[in-house]
């Protein structure tokens, strides 16, 4: 992902309200800032109401879901930087993730469960990307 550029999401955004990535690229004093689609959900196997996301150490997004059905089945679902969406994880509780993040080192991902509240640290290797 390109270094000073911001990404957030939509969580129920998008033609089938699914979801939506947006990218915020800053002017750095030569134009305007920019904001741009980077990706829209267009099946629940992308990702479904994702609402919080981190910048991994290989450059892929890490994207929480956040749905709000009868019964819940989050993941946490990864973006390359070509915009391919690919599953990370499965969260096996009627909760959230939340919160993602990465020690300074990079070598572990911390993600929380909403409720009850717990929190997962998992490694890696982050460097390299599936196949497409």
């Amino acid at each position: 992902m390109g270094t000073g550029d911001l990404y957030f999401c939509a969580t129920s955004g998008g033609n089938k309200k699914l979801g939506q990535i947006f990218k915020l690229i800053p002017s750095q004093g030569k134009t305007k800032d920019t904001i741009e689609l980077f990706f829209e959900s267009e099946s629940e196997e992308q990702f479904n109401y994702g609402d919080n996301l981190v910048v991994a150490p290989n450059g892929h997004l890490v994207i929480c879901e956040d749905q709000y059905t009868e019964v819940v089945n989050n993941h946490l679902r990864g973006i390359t930087p070509e915009g391919i969406a690919y599953d990370l994880g499965h969260l096996r509780m009627q909760t959230e993730p939340a919160g993602a993040c990465f020690s300074p080192d990079g070598k572990w991902m911390f993600v929380n469960a909403y409720s009850p509240t717990l929190t997962f640290a998992i490694t890696g290797p982050w460097k390299t990307a599936p196949a497409a």
